[in-house]
C-alpha cells in the first residue's frame, strides 16, 4: 500500500515542494498573517482615534471602507507560501490515487 509508505509517494514532487519551501524566508512564509494582523491594527486604531477626534460619522465608515478594500487588494495579489500541511496533503493525495489506481484499499482484510 502505497499510503503507508512516504517515500513511495511522488518524491519528486515531495521534494520539489521542499525546495520551495526552503527558498522562502521566514517573513515570505508569514505573510498572510502579517497582513491581517496589520490591517485589523489599523482598522482598530482608525475607529478608535475617530471617536476621539468627534469626526462625522460618515469619516469613520469611509476610513473602515477604505482600509477594507486596502486588505482585500493585499490578498488579492498576495501569493501563499509552501508550508509543511500542504506537502502533506500533496503526498497523502499522490499516495490514495496511486493505491486507487491499483486497486489497493487502506482497510486492512
Amino acid at each position: 500500500m502505497v499510503t503507508s509508505n512516504p517515500h513511495a509517494t511522488g518524491d519528486f514532487v515531495a521534494q520539489a515542494l521542499q525546495d520551495k519551501k526552503d527558498e522562502q524566508g521566514t517573513l515570505r512564509r508569514y505573510r498572510g498573517t502579517i497582513i491581517s494582523v496589520v490591517e485589523t491594527v489599523v482598522t482598530v486604531l482608525s475607529v478608535v482615534l475617530s471617536f476621539g477626534l468627534d469626526l462625522p460619522q460618515w469619516v469613520t465608515v469611509a476610513a473602515v471602507a477604505i482600509i477594507g478594500c486596502a486588505e482585500s487588494m493585499g490578498i488579492r495579489v498576495y501569493k501563499p507560501a509552501v508550508t509543511s500541511k500542504q506537502q502533506q496533503m500533496v503526498r497523502e493525495a499522490i499516495a490514495a490515487k496511486i493505491d486507487a489506481a491499483h486497486g489497493v484499499s487502506e482497510r486492512p482484510l
